[in-house]
């Protein structure tokens, strides 16, 4: 094969190196022993040979490049052992997150299963799990478990009481019905006429707890808003105008405009409490009605010069069914329901200490939208 005329050697018999890179002359024919025989292209380089000043002639060295399966065939030892290692990295990762996650997890599943069982207290939190997110998981399923156990507390509670209190009503209408039964030829009219009252009573108290169980329910159901807001004034005139007739006198301090709550939610409220004054202190009493702009929202300050609370009973006055009026009607409901509506809002109600009477202190967001605020 002549290499005559060739780029390379005609530079070099000049006296240049030169180094060049061309297309195969023939085709490309790889094989397993010779990866670079299946390369397109070839690298050529060639050196003069001078002697003094004279040059006597040229070397020329052609060479297929490494191309990228020569590269990985030659460090195929490295690469082995690089796999090797990422798989035991693999492997070891994959036990440490076996350890920190999905053990915790593996707990509060099975926790979870308890509860599902009927186990009550079963869901704790996990004593110092490494992952931020399970701890944060385990405490979130804690609360809620937590909130379903009170919750499902509460509602055997309720139902006994509700139970206790509808029967007493439905005994008595039932023996008065079962004696005019019996013996409504031999009464008098005066008998008759009392026996027909006790189960009038009785269907009045019925109507009257049903009455306060829905509203207690829909209490239960508000969420805040301050899509409904009402004007103080206007309410406290119209309710001093309505208990002045029953007797009570009611003492106005104004300071604040409005509240963030709908106008009969806060007349069922204000109206509870008006009428345990009535129930307890009795017509003559005197009611105080202060309203003060604060820090986190409208205060509304209730106070009575009656007998007030005594301490047994300020532990137990929010509790639904508990009264100290049951004789004279009292249904036990309208403090719980009272209080429920003004948590449905974002408020809250408390009895405060004070020298006379009974003192409640509602606290309730304040009447104006964040638009308005702007």
């Amino acid at each position: 094969m002549s290499l005559a005329g060739r780029q390379e050697i005609d530079g070099a018999l000049k006296g240049d190196l030169v180094s060049l890179m061309r297309w195969r002359e023939r085709p490309a024919h790889p094989s397993v022993t010779g990866l670079s025989r299946g390369a397109s292209l070839r690298v050529f380089v060639a050196m003069p040979v001078i002697d003094g000043d004279k040059v006597l002639g040229a070397v020329m060295l052609a060479r297929t490049p490494r191309d990228l399966l020569q590269a990985i065939y030659g460090k195929r030892y490295p690469l082995i052992a690089l796999a090797f290692l990422l798989l035991g990295a693999v492997t070891a990762l994959a036990i440490i997150a076996s350890r920190l996650i999905t053990r915790p997890l593996g707990q509060v599943v099975a926790q979870a299963q308890q509860v599902a069982g009927g186990s009550l207290g079963a869901v704790v939190p996990l004593s110092g799990p490494a992952i931020r997110e399970a701890a944060e998981l385990s405490a979130a399923v804690s609360r809620m478990a937590g909130t379903l156990e009170r919750r499902a507390d509460y509602i055997r509670s309720f139902a006994a009481h509700v139970s206790h209190e509808f029967k007493t009503p439905i005994a008595s209408a039932k023996g008065a019905l079962e004696l005019l039964n019996d013996h409504f030829a031999t009464m008098s009219v005066d008998e008759r006429l009392r026996f027909l009252g006790v189960v009038a009573g009785s269907i009045d108290r019925l109507e009257r707890l049903v009455r306060r169980l829905l509203d207690l329910a829909r209490a239960d159901m508000m969420r805040p808003t301050q899509a409904e807001r009402t004007a103080l004034a206007p309410l406290l005139e119209r309710l001093t105008e309505r208990y002045g007739r029953r007797g009570l006198t009611l003492r106005l301090r104004q300071g604040a405009a409005e509240v963030a709550l709908a106008e009969d939610a806060l007349d069922i409220v204000l109206s509870s409490l008006l009428d345990n004054v009535l129930d307890h202190a009795g017509r003559g009493s005197e009611v105080t009605i202060e309203t003060n702009a604060a820090a986190d929202g409208v205060t509304v300050t209730v106070a009575d010069n009656g007998p007030g609370v005594s301490p047994e009973d300020a532990q137990r006055i929010f509790e639904p069914f508990f009264t100290t009026a049951r004789a004279s009607g009292g249904t036990g409901l309208g403090l719980s329901i009272a209080r429920a509506v003004i948590a449905g809002a974002g408020g809250t109600m408390a009895l405060v200490p004070a020298a006379r009477g009974a003192c409640f202190r509602l606290t309730l967001p304040e009447g104006r939208s964040a638009a308005i605020r702007s």
